[in-house]
């Protein structure tokens, strides 16, 4: 791609965007965001949908050959986010039964203490 390729209109993203390593760079996120999942981190993902709504504004506007050049980098972007999105599914359900389970033994443990016999 040439830079002279990525120049864009007064409302989309600034002339020196390139579309090609933005989406790259949100592809990097993606990967460490799945890592840190796999290891049980927490992941911020507050930018990333900003980024790539920012590239994908930009891609209309760009030749035809510069579209059809990032069509594999795109494919690899949203198959990141599916998979992002399916562990962070089960994450959350993870999560979910964990606290369901506390809130049975809360409740058991509430329903056979000793009562105070004041």
């Amino acid at each position: 791609m040439r830079d002279s390729d990525l120049s864009s209109t007064p409302s989309g993203p600034p002339a020196d965007f390139n579309v090609e390593s933005a989406l790259r760079d949100a592809a990097t996120a993606i990967d460490a965001a799945k890592t840190l999942l796999s290891q049980g981190g927490t992941v911020d993902l507050d930018g990333l949908e900003a980024h790539v709504d920012q590239a994908c504004r930009a891609i209309p506007d760009l030749p035809a050959a510069d579209r059809q050049f990032l069509k594999p980098t795109l494919v690899t972007l949203i198959d990141g986010l599916n998979s992002l999105s399916e562990r962070l599914t089960e994450q959350h359900r993870n999560i979910t039964d964990t606290l369901q389970s506390i809130g049975t033994r809360h409740k058991a443990v509430t329903a056979y203490k000793p009562r105070d016999p004041r």
